[in-house]
């Protein structure tokens, strides 16, 4: 069985996800920022987007995490992938 990846593959797809992370960051501090706006909003309206702006900063967490835990992971296989290409049959 033959690999058909590199582990420069592999770091760009880690390099991606990383920038990615960094955008969900800045639209979390983007929600943040509309939240505080709409803070002196005490009216049933401006409740209704305090709760909107809470669950899409909820919404945000989730897919953050996992690719925050899927760094290691595929530096882990690029480095196997490295080993693996050192290797002489």
């Amino acid at each position: 069985m033959a690999i058909k990846s590199s582990p420069e593959v592999v770091r760009d797809m880690k390099s991606t996800i990383q920038k990615t992370v960094t955008s969900i960051q800045g639209i979390q501090q983007n929600v943040k920022g509309a939240m505080r706006s709409g803070a002196s909003w005490n009216d049933a309206h401006g409740m209704q987007y305090q709760a909107l702006m809470k669950r899409i900063a909820q919404l945000t967490q989730s897919p953050m995490a996992t690719l925050i835990a899927a760094g290691p992971k595929l530096e882990r296989l690029a480095t196997a992938l490295d080993r693996y290409g050192k290797v002489k049959f």
